[in-house]
């Protein structure tokens, strides 16, 4: 019986890529119409930070707030026009993971494939669980607090004039563009759970596969330049929030904007070390493939065996990297090198 990876390890996969409009399959009209819908209201907000450093009065401090919020939400739109760019790629990877498993015979190579293939639904799954949780907690904080932690002012009132400040409009508009804020802090935070997960699969299948260098130079190579834009916003995003925290001097009574920035720093952090894990996790992958076949009983196997060993021994003097524009290589010490960066921009900001 023929066994689909679609549905056997990507189910989850697809129903968050169809939410979202990302599926590479079935570009239907349904399809279309929720990519238009969800990139619409992405690059609205986006552009309607950037509109109020041209309706607004120009200041200093208010600029360093819009663009905090601006390159955040900015990171969002990059995701979701990379991953759309690069939905062929994709596909054709989906394939290849099919055309593979279908090609498996021994037990014990489809045992492996499960292993790997059933470990990313599992972590698709406990993200999705992990996003929603957090989607409830920020729409329902204020109404928390208020029954948790009591004051003479609402919660909810200090959110809507805390919106009001920061994005300089009156208290009247300050609820349709907190609608506005969540509506598009729920579509983000779902795209970034789709991409993310599904990148994580295909990680998964790629470690339970022999052709880790092929699969995984594709993937990075297919988003090539969209993966520098999202490291720059990644750069700027840290900045701009962390000059946005130590900036102002009474940050106490200003706890509310601290702690948006401070959400926002945790967040691209944690993605970004995330990211870079992955790649740390396919490099140990394939250079474990070659020790494993450094060490195999060669002199055991039949000669064509021999010679496909003396070239994966011939591939292994060379050490393999995952490089985005040649410049980054994904990797554990490439996220402590862009934390250093952001960190040294943000000074060099506090000093200027």
């Amino acid at each position: 019986m023929r066994i689909s990876v679609q549905e056997r390890y990507f189910s989850f996969n697809r129903i968050t890529l169809l939410i979202v409009g990302l599926w590479p399959y079935q570009q239907l009209a349904l399809a279309r119409f929720l990519t238009t819908l969800c990139l619409s209201i992405l690059i609205s907000f986006v552009g309607l930070i950037f509109s109020r450093l041209y309706f607004v009065d120009y200041s200093f401090d208010f600029t360093i707030n819009l663009l905090c919020v601006a390159t955040f939400y900015t990171f969002f739109v990059i995701k979701y026009i990379s991953f759309w760019i690069n939905r062929k790629a994709i596909r054709y990877l989906l394939e290849q993971f099919q055309y593979t498993y279908n090609g498996l015979k021994d037990e014990n190579e489809i045992a492996i494939y499960d292993k790997y293939g059933n470990f990313g639904k599992r972590i698709t799954v406990g993200f999705i669980i992990c996003n929603q949780s957090v989607i409830i907690a920020m729409q329902c904080w204020p109404y928390i607090f208020d029954v948790i932690m009591p004051k003479n002012g609402t919660y909810v009132g200090r959110l809507v004039a805390v919106v009001s400040k920061y994005f300089a409009v009156q208290e009247k508009y300050s609820y349709l563009l907190l609608l506005h804020v969540n509506i598009t802090s729920t579509v983000g935070s779902f795209v970034l759970l789709a991409i993310g997960t599904m990148i994580l699969s295909y990680v998964k299948h790629i470690c339970g596969m022999f052709r880790i260098a092929r699969f995984a130079k594709f993937l990075i190579s297919s988003m090539n330049r969209s993966l520098f834009f999202v490291i720059m916003i990644y750069v700027l995003c840290v900045s701009f929030n962390l000059y946005g925290i130590f900036h102002n001097e009474p940050a106490v009574q200003e706890i509310e904007q601290t702690l948006v920035h401070l959400i926002i720093i945790g967040f691209v952090f944690a993605y970004m070390f995330i990211a870079n894990y992955v790649g740390q996790e396919i490099m140990d992958y394939n250079n474990h493939v070659f020790l494993t076949v450094y060490n195999a009983p060669w002199y055991l196997a039949p000669l064509q065996i021999q010679k496909l060993i003396l070239i994966l021994l011939q591939r292994s003097n060379k050490a393999f990297t995952l490089s985005i524009v040649g410049l980054f290589t994904i990797s554990l010490e490439c996220f402590a090198s862009l934390a250093s960066t952001s960190i040294s921009y943000f000074t060099l900001m506090l000093s200027l």
